[in-house]
């Protein structure tokens, strides 16, 4: 893109960051200029749909669509293996030469030792021994380099390991409620309809909404609803045991995974879930206004041996429907 282009993008991008009061920080600005120079078409779809739903846009919403477009991708995670590739290759380089280097001091040592069994005068065995101590603390100074230089190159391949461990835990970890998000939730369902398949492992999967949660966002506003999202994870996530799974996979929505359980044990857990959402009542922390009771629907549906991802969801999809239009607050199955 040549200069006149990018600076009437950043002339369009600037007041609609404007309007909406969202900082001009360099992750902001990126969803914005992508917005009016139409290069990505998702980013535009969903910042449209944000403002068309909610008639505004705030920077939390910003944020999320960054994460989601900008961050939470394999790109970050395809970097790190590229440059631990090109650590990798750097040490074994090292150690390659270490090992020419020891190659060669080996072939001077064992020279020496076949002069010494010979009968060699004192005056030439002299000038081989000065050539064997010179090599011996040449030696000695490379391998006191090599050393510091694998140590060097171990400590990097160790914080990349770290930051590559950390950038898949980030790609696969909602910001807000620090559970699985929907990414790490599809790949969790395909890996256990292989066992339900393969292992005859009885499961079930259970979507949870919260009830009313927009009315609820426009009357206390969004920093009180983020809380109210950060409660309902905390809950789920207290609710569930071993090897099940809890997901943020939407806005005001959440997917359980419950492991060797069948669809009445997977319904009393959803009850227990639905139970312990409803018995808390919240309040401000800096006003201390009570909010009142937060409740959540529920659906939950076994998983079968001939289901797809897409079929498991949508019927867990169908009994959470159902739930909302029984009155809400309440736990269906879907079979």
């Amino acid at each position: 893109m040549d200069y006149d282009h990018a600076s009437e993008n950043l002339r369009l991008a600037l007041p609609l960051m404007a309007r909406y009061r969202i900082p001009p920080t360099p992750e902001n600005f990126i969803v914005w200029y992508h917005y009016v120079a139409g290069t990505s078409q998702p980013v535009r779809d969903a910042v449209d749909s944000v403002i068309r739903d909610a008639g505004t846009f705030d920077e939390r919403t910003c944020r999320e669509l960054h994460r989601r477009f900008y961050v939470q991708d394999d790109e970050t995670v395809q970097q790190r293996f590229t440059e631990l590739r090109q650590l990798v290759a750097a040490v074994l380089k090292q150690i390659t030469e270490a090992g020419g280097d020891l190659t060669s001091y080996g072939d001077t040592l064992a020279e020496f030792v076949a002069d010494l069994e010979g009968d060699l005068p004192p005056e030439q065995l002299g000038a081989k021994l000065r050539r064997v101590l010179d090599e011996t603390r040449n030696m000695e100074v490379r391998g006191r380099h090599f050393h510091a230089e694998f140590q060097a190159a171990a400590s990097d391949v160790e914080q990349l390991r770290r930051d590559l461990e950390h950038a898949r835990e980030e790609a696969l970890t909602d910001e807000l409620t620090r559970l699985p998000n929907r990414r790490a939730f599809e790949r969790v369902i395909d890996e256990l309809l292989d066992e339900v398949r393969t292992a005859k492992l009885t499961a079930c999967l259970m979507f949870a909404d919260i009830d009313n949660f927009k009315g609820f966002n426009d009357t206390h506003g969004h920093l009180v609803g983020d809380k109210v999202l950060q409660y309902v994870a905390a809950t789920i996530k207290r609710s569930i045991k071993g090897k099940d799974m809890a997901a943020r996979v939407g806005g005001e929505e959440f997917a359980i995974i419950v492991r060797e359980t069948t669809a009445a044990g997977a319904m009393a857990v959803a009850d227990e879930i639905r139970k312990a959402v409803a018995s808390g009542d919240l309040k401000r922390r800096d006003t201390g206004e009570l909010l009142g009771k937060v409740t959540v629907s529920l659906g939950v549906t076994q998983c079968f041996a001939g289901d797809s991802r897409d079929s498991l969801i949508r019927r867990a999809d169908a009994a959470l429907y159902r739930a909302k239009s029984r009155g809400r607050d309440r736990v269906e199955l879907e079979s």
